[in-house]
């Protein structure tokens, strides 16, 4: 460098150039002055660096200055024109320095408040490392007391008020003998130990923020147990401190240079620089802050505030010197640096587990301010956050969804000097930042190099263990430089999560990773998330539901059996009311012949108008005795209604109770139920052949507009679902089904057609009895019904009328059908109290898809439930539950239910 560069004063394009060559390790003539930097490797810590760098030379910029536009020549000019003000004066410590207490930096207050009771994922934060070592523990005993008086943060007693150096400076914390030990008990031991202290809140306030601990082995052997709180030591001090912990064992006798600044007289130093956030930068996050989105909406097992005690699991996977080389180029060519390539595949990974596209990831940011020349020797915390939204679109291409992350990075990162810590202590003061959490964090140290240096490795090895706690932290990515390749840290609070997630998602981003880096083609393909392998397999093996079940019309069953059976029952109601098979299906064929006198032909739809009872059985077996369609439409509606509904079906006829009429109005023909009744009337020869995906009936629902909106069903549809009920439970010509649902509601379909086309029998009861569970119940038992049928609520009412005034004969029903609503976890075991060889099922579906499409027995209710899930599809249907382009969700991930 020249001697202006020294100075400060200005700094050229080809001292640009070569001071970045050096960083990236490049000729300085491959470096053009219009490339982008990124392109080259150059990520946002290197940046950091240079801009650290040139501070100290007395060169005002700034980070937010270089990251705006890394190119050589735009430096130049930014550079070249800077007024600077020469190097930075060595500063002194004063005498009283390390005794008086001083103000906690932002993100120490918050890893301050993160510890204390009773706050969500409330624990320690800390940096938890093992070594396997000689087990010398005079020397490490000296080492460590050494280190102490060497960083004096490592002895601060650390309070809501603020913080100061107690002159403490002891050695070891402990000293474990396990050599007198078996393996098995040794080994239990060490677990032990690794269990606690890698989970346990370091006593800051008692000046205990470093904790190392060593356990002798057998030959000479030992265990070095090394924990440092970050409310003490971020970290790049913390490789500061292995280090220096290295050489003091290394060589005692060795006078390590003291610091000549402390980290109380840095803090003192920034505050009196003025070095404090612009206007601009303070506008730029209040502007967003309430508009920025929350952490990702992961699957947790419990809300973070109700986990009394953090489990924190550590997954890790190494990128081999290749394949790290590999994803580095690629990263390059496609303008992305290495941090913002793999940021934004953990963002696709986040998102395809989160019930939200859009989310906030907490980048720690690394801050030494250059206000001494030793700046870069001290241990403490110099660290805040950057809170970056993301919002991965399945629709682009990664390179794409990449680079809106970079460039999102690259506008905050111009404004880091209002940290993410202020950003959510302005939040906390207004209802949108009430519950905003820390959620997930991404830490790349991939530009500060290997974790140790050589000297350090050969004293100390590679660690054993490593790991971490951050209070309120759900996921902590972390990544970082070791034997040439790429460490990736994956750190859970694992009790937070339901069973298998962390797992699932932590191998399906480091899939990701290598994909990136094995496929270059992959980079520009959109590359969906798909679940992990083994929840795919089990949903294919769960929707491989194909049966052998008859594809026919709902209705021709009936009336096989009817020529058959004629005189077996088929209705019952009312005291002692019945008809047979025959009897049902003559009243059916007699209105059949008036509804074709009227009109009605294969394929048109006859609207039904009836109370409930054996009418509306006669009336829709006759319909489909003539290859029609029933629309049904409660006597409860208002005339507005009918007649949209009417005109909406398309309707040819209505079939009611009272006398046939033409309205003069031009309504459509009206037929009297009660003509069935009459023998001296003509009945039709017979049924006539309908193809099973022929429409069976027409329901309407009110629609999301409130308008009534039909939906049509096939025979073979609904008749597949009869059938898998039926043959799934046995029902056959000794049950009888309680008919509790309205006509137009469509479990009234099972009600009717599950008894119908087995061989059993209908218990039917009127509107009014049907009010009365008392009523109804007394029916059944006089009936000898064996299924109910129903929504929840009916049963549950049930239940009540049956626990207050029991039956003699007791609950009558084997079988329970529960469908059309969320169904209670007391009520199974409410039906078992009553009787203990009760079937309770719930069935889940749509009216689109055929009455219901999945199933779930249920003996005892799991502990873990909220509601009664859906469970396995029936018979020849299929789930997915998808995403809002239609990707499959992985297991616990909320999203949209396919049925096919």
């Amino acid at each position: 460098m020249t001697s202006e560069v020294t100075a400060g004063r200005t700094l050229s394009a080809e001292e640009i150039r070569e001071t970045v060559a050096a960083r990236l390790e490049l000729p300085a003539a491959e470096i053009g002055f219009e490339e982008d930097l990124v392109t080259l490797g150059l990520d946002s810590l290197g940046m950091m660096n240079l801009a650290a760098a040139w501070q100290e030379l007395g060169v005002e910029v700034t980070f937010g200055d270089l990251v705006e536009e890394p190119t050589v020549r735009a430096w130049s000019a930014l550079l070249s024109g800077t007024e600077g003000t020469g190097p930075r004066p060595e500063a002194g410590i004063a005498p009283a320095a390390e005794a008086g207490e001083f103000p906690l930096a932002p993100m120490q207050h918050a890893y301050w408040s993160g510890r204390q009771p009773g706050m969500p994922l409330g624990t320690g934060s800390h940096f938890y490392f093992e070594f396997d070592v000689t087990a010398d523990v005079a020397r490490w005993d000296a080492a460590v007391a050494a280190l102490r008086r060497r960083h004096p943060m490592l002895r601060a007693a650390v309070g809501a008020g603020g913080q100061r150096i107690v002159p403490e400076c002891r050695g070891l914390d402990e000293v474990v003998d396990l050599r007198g030990l078996e393996k098995p008990d040794r080994e239990r031991r060490l677990a032990e130990l690794r269990g606690n202290l890698s989970h346990q809140t370091l006593p800051v306030g008692d000046g205990g923020g470093l904790d190392v601990r060593l356990a002798l082995l057998p030959a000479g052997k030992g265990r070095l147990f090394l924990d440092i709180d970050m409310i003490v030591c971020d970290a790049s001090s913390f490789r500061i401190v292995v280090g220096d912990l290295a050489r003091l064992h290394e060589d005692p006798d060795a006078a390590l240079p003291q610091p000549v600044l402390t980290y109380p007289e840095y803090r003192r130093l920034v505050a009196e620089s003025g070095r404090g956030p612009g206007d601009a930068d303070v506008s730029y996050w209040r502007d967003r802050a309430e508009k920025l989105p929350e952490a990702p909406r992961l699957p947790l097992a419990a809300p973070p505030e109700r986990i009394e005690r953090v489990h924190t699991v550590r997954r890790h996977a190494w990128l081999a010197p290749e394949t790290y080389e590999r994803f580095a180029l690629h990263a390059r060519s496609n303008g992305l640096t290495v941090s913002m390539a793999v940021a934004a595949a953990y963002a696709d990974v986040l998102a395809a587990w989160s019930e939200e596209a859009e989310f906030l990831l907490n980048l720690p940011v690394l801050n030494r301010v250059p206000v001494h020349p030793e700046v870069g020797r001290i241990v403490g915390d110099f660290t805040d956050l950057l809170l970056l939204r993301v919002a991965p679109d399945a629709r682009r291409t990664f390179v794409e969804r990449a680079r809106a992350v970079q460039e999102q990075y690259r506008r905050d990162a111009m404004h880091t000097a209002y940290g993410g810590t202020s950003v959510l202590r302005d939040l906390a003061r207004t209802a949108a930042g009430a519950n905003r959490r820390a959620g997930v964090v991404f830490t790349s140290a991939l530009s500060l190099g290997e974790l140790f240096d050589e000297a350090t490795r050969a004293v100390l090895g590679t660690p054993v263990w490593m790991s971490s706690q951050t209070s309120g932290v759900w996921i902590d990515l972390q990544l970082i430089e070791h034997d040439s390749g790429m460490l990736i840290n994956w750190e859970t609070a694992e009790n937070l999560f339901e069973a298998g997630v962390p797992e699932a998602m932590f191998e399906t981003f480091v899939n990701r990773v290598r994909l990136l880096a094995s496929q270059p083609s992959a980079w520009w393909e959109s590359l969906p998330v798909r679940p992990p392998a083994p929840q795919l397999q089990a949903r294919r093996s769960a929707n491989d539901t194909r049966a052998d079940l008859p594809r026919r019309a709902l209705h021709e069953r009936f009336f096989r059996l009817a020529a058959e059976r004629g005189r077996a029952t088929a209705a019952l109601w009312g005291d002692g009311e019945k008809l047979t098979y025959g009897e049902l299906a003559e009243r059916a064929l007699r209105l059949a012949h008036a509804l074709r006198t009227a009109g009605v032909t294969a394929g048109d739809r006859v609207v039904l108008t009836l109370p409930k009872g054996v009418e509306q059985v006669v009336a829709v077996l006759a319909v489909h005795a003539l290859g029609a369609a029933y629309v049904p439409v409660g006597t409860d509606q208002p005339e507005a209604r009918r007649r949209t509904v009417e005109s909406l079906a398309g309707a040819r006829c209505v079939v009611a109770r009272g006398p046939d009429r033409d309205a003069a109005d031009g309504r459509i023909p009206h037929v009297d139920v009660r003509c069935c009744t009459d023998r001296g009337l003509p009945s039709l020869e017979g049924p006539v052949d309908v193809p099973a995906d022929a429409p069976a009936y027409v329901i309407f629902t009110s629609g999301s507009t409130g308008q009534p909106k039909g939906v049509e069903l096939t025979h073979a549809a609904a008749h597949n679902t009869v059938a898998a009920l039926n043959r799934r439970y046995r029902v056959g010509p000794a049950d009888r089904t309680l008919c509790l649902s309205a006509l137009d509601f469509d479990l009234s379909v099972y009600d009717m057609f599950g008894p119908l086309t087995s061989g059993g029998a209908l218990v039917l009861v009127g509107d009014e009895e049907r009010r009365s569970p008392e009523t109804w119940l007394r029916r059944a038992a006089e009936h000898r019904a064996t299924v109910l049928n129903c929504v929840p609520a009916l049963l549950d009412m049930a239940l009540t009328t049956a626990e207050s005034r029991p039956a003699p004969g007791g609950w009558p029903f084997r079988l329970q059908l529960l469908g059309g609503d969320w169904a209670g976890l007391d009520l199974p075991g409410r039906v078992h109290a009553l009787r203990r060889d009760s079937v309770f099922a719930v069935l889940g579906g749509t009216t689109e898809t055929a009455i219901h499409s999945t199933v779930q027995e249920v003996t005892e209710v799991d502990p873990s439930w909220t509601s009664i899930p859906y469970n396995v599809p029936l018979p020849n249907q299929r789930c997915r539950i998808v995403d809002e382009h239609g990707g499959d969700r992985p297991d616990w991930v909320a999203g949209e239910l396919w049925i096919g």
